[in-house]
């Protein structure tokens, strides 16, 4: 009598096993794709964002003017202002101020608007137009944990809030960011970029 060949309940059992770790090592490959591909669009989102911003504000001061009345600035002959110091953080200027002489000589702010109330919120850099409503420049997927800008110029000490027609210099304008996403762990982007004043400086 023959026997008929067939599998052994070990083998049975090896073939399984075999299969079943082929099968979670190629699912955990597959979830480590698709986890990185998210994170790959989420930061090109976050670069996106941000180098929209800053271009609408490198473009947006680059056309500013004096204030010649001193309605927007507080004085007359001023070309920029560093508006709302973060007095219960780090003591640095939040927002600066400006006449856009490209957008019918409004006064215009660029700032970053963080909620006291509710620290846990993201802030999100914000542009206010005269009496208008401020806007948002970036969304709440993004958490901007730094913004600050820094008026290059050769009058007074420390830290200079304004700038104005008796400087010796031409204004310039550093803006210094730092961003990351509020969803995924990831590094911070860290920005930097000088805007010089289109306008000659002088009186």
């Amino acid at each position: 009598m023959k026997y008929q060949k067939g599998f052994t309940l070990i083998e049975l059992l090896v073939s399984m096993s075999v299969l079943l770790v082929i099968s979670g090592i190629s699912a955990s490959l597959f979830v480590s794709a698709i986890l990185e591909q998210r994170r790959i669009l989420a930061r090109q989102g976050l670069y996106g964002q941000l180098s929209y911003a800053l271009e609408y504000m490198s473009k947006s001061m680059r056309m500013a003017g004096r204030d010649l009345t001193g309605d927007c600035l507080g004085a007359e002959g001023r070309n920029f202002l560093l508006t709302r110091q973060d007095t219960a953080g780090s003591g640095e200027y939040l927002g600066i101020k400006f006449i856009n002489q490209s957008d019918n000589n409004i006064c215009q702010e660029f700032f970053l608007d963080k909620d006291e109330a509710d620290l846990s919120k993201p802030a999100i850099l914000k542009v206010a137009r005269d009496l208008e409503t401020p806007i948002a420049l970036t969304s709440n997927k993004i958490k901007i944990n730094s913004l600050r800008f820094i008026i290059n110029s050769n009058v007074g000490g420390g830290t200079i809030t304004y700038s104005s027609e008796t400087d010796d210099i031409q204004s310039r304008i550093t803006i210094l960011l730092d961003a990351e996403l509020v969803e995924l762990i990831s590094q911070p982007i860290k920005i930097q970029t000088t805007v010089s004043q289109r306008n000659i400086n002088i009186r």
